[in-house]
């Protein structure tokens, strides 16, 4: 029988740019304002790359942050998984930069461009190299500097999205049961021109007529995907509930910090106070 191994969250930190732009700033860009934006979304502020930052910036940032946390050295990093659609360069990888700022000699390194999901699918990823025993530290990023691919004169999507990178590292435990237990993935790429960069791809390269039409920045339908992502989330968490984990199975509602303690190696009272809300609305 295979051994596996428990993949514990050893650390964590995160980062943001140095703008700060409010609803107040935003009604001096487009046609809105702030209740129209706190109305619809809640949201009060956002932070926004300044010039020279980049989303490798923020997520060394955030990484040394985690890797401080841990205890460890980054040499002693064995793998960076970072969550982006935001990549400093089409080519290489926001990973293979991280890797080389931090110093992290020994570690591989890629990219996973799952956009909103980005950062599950990065911890599940490198939960599997650290429970089955291919890496012992593994570093899991989830970064995106949404600024640079937005449409600054459409109010329908440069009012809800803002940049910022979070990062963890996973440890190798001997105990199973501590750290990521399980997984709920699904995926319908059916509804993709609901949210999308039509232009830039290898379907349509940037050419006159997509700067024309700015279809190489984000473009959303905000009413289908709200929908979309309403019924899927319920779905998921009705149809993981019933299956039920191969180890225990969860309630619905969630579990208490108590419980948590099973399921990860530190309840949510063993972090400093400001790590308890990585993304809070204010």
């Amino acid at each position: 029988m295979i051994k596996l191994y428990g993949a514990e969250v050893t650390g964590i930190g995160r980062a943001l740019p140095g703008k700060l732009m409010t609803n107040q700033d935003m009604e001096a860009v487009v046609d809105t304002s702030d209740e129209w934006i706190q109305t619809r979304t809640g949201i009060k502020q956002r932070y926004v790359l300044e010039e020279g930052e980049s989303v490798s910036d923020l997520s060394v940032k955030a990484g040394q942050e985690a890797i401080e946390q841990a205890g460890i050295s980054p040499e002693e990093i064995d793998l960076i998984v970072t969550g982006t659609f935001t990549a400093d360069y089409r080519l290489p990888g926001a990973s293979c930069l991280i890797q080389d700022k931090l110093g992290a000699t020994r570690a591989g390194a890629f990219d996973l461009n799952s956009a909103c999901t980005g950062f599950i699918y990065s911890l599940v990823t490198g939960a599997q190299f650290v429970k089955t025993g291919a890496a012992k530290n593994v570093l899991v990023v989830g970064a995106d500097c949404c600024s640079r691919m937005l449409d600054w004169e459409d109010r329908s999507t440069c009012v809800l999205f803002g940049d910022g990178a979070s990062a963890l590292v996973l440890s190798r435990t001997e105990d199973s049961e501590i750290g990521v237990q399980s997984h709920f993935t699904r995926t319908d790429g059916g509804g993709y021109s609901t949210l999308w960069i039509e232009g830039g791809g290898s379907n349509r390269p940037i050419d006159e007529r997509v700067l024309q039409e700015r279809a190489q920045f984000v473009k959303m339908a905000g009413k289908d995907v709200f929908k979309f992502a309403i019924q899927a989330i319920s779905n998921a968490s009705l149809s993981h509930g019933a299956r039920g984990s191969q180890r225990r199975r969860y309630q619905i509602d969630g579990t208490s910090s108590g419980e948590s303690k099973n399921h990860f190696s530190r309840s949510k009272e063993a972090w400093p106070r400001e790590r308890q809300g990585l993304y809070q609305y204010r």
